[in-house]
């Protein structure tokens, strides 16, 4: 009796592709993302500001963030996909938590969300 083989793709394969949508994904939110940092990090001469600049870099880690571990999700073959699924989920809802806030910062997928 043959056993069925089903087409999976090689981890390394999975693994390269999850790493792709993870540096490409980060990289292409930090470029939506530039302008609004220069601004924010321009009035990082008002001692008064500091505590607003440092909320706005930890909105924008958490944006970058995002596709970073969407990427760790896709690239992890060992069971632990839901953890980086999840910690991106959490990312986003924090986001639009804080959006009211702080607005999009320039990140581009979330202009298109709701």
């Amino acid at each position: 009796m043959a056993v069925a083989r089903t087409a999976s793709k090689s981890p390394t394969v999975v693994v390269i592709i999850g790493y792709a949508v993870a540096i490409l994904g980060g990289l292409s939110v930090l470029i939506s993302i530039l302008p609004s940092l220069a601004q924010v990090t321009s009035s990082l001469t008002d001692p008064s500001a500091l505590v607003f600049v440092l909320l706005s870099l930890l909105v924008a880690a958490l944006g970058i963030a995002v596709p970073v571990l969407l990427g760790l999700g896709i690239a992890n073959h060992k069971g632990r996909r839901w953890l980086f699924i999840a910690l991106s989920a959490i990312s986003v809802i924090a986001l639009f938590v804080l959006r009211p806030s702080f607005g999009t910062l320039g990140i581009w997928w979330m202009a298109y969300l709701p």
